[in-house]
């Protein structure tokens, strides 16, 4: 439901709907949703977001390499994982 809202939000232009929907997005960010978030993320611009994301998947980053999703990270995110404090 929050990504729907906040799709809706970012093409309508509700920004406190956005932020709201981007707040629900991080709270209930999981390994299983990662991928999705983090393109979601970068497709954005939801800085939050994309901050969660790259905390997650660089705390998990040994569970993750074993999967195949993990090459469907965007560039950007992979790069802030495998490179932090950049």
């Amino acid at each position: 439901m929050a990504l729907e809202l906040f799709k809706a939000a970012e093409k309508y232009l509700v920004p406190k709907l956005k932020e709201e929907a981007e707040k629900r997005l991080v709270r209930n960010l999981t390994l299983e949703n990662l991928i999705e978030s983090a393109k979601l993320a970068v497709e954005l611009q939801a800085k939050d977001l994309e901050s969660v994301v790259v905390k997650l998947a660089t705390k998990e980053i040994e569970t993750l390499r074993g999967k195949e999703e993990f090459e469907q990270l965007p560039s950007s995110i992979i790069e802030k994982i495998l490179k932090p404090g950049k």
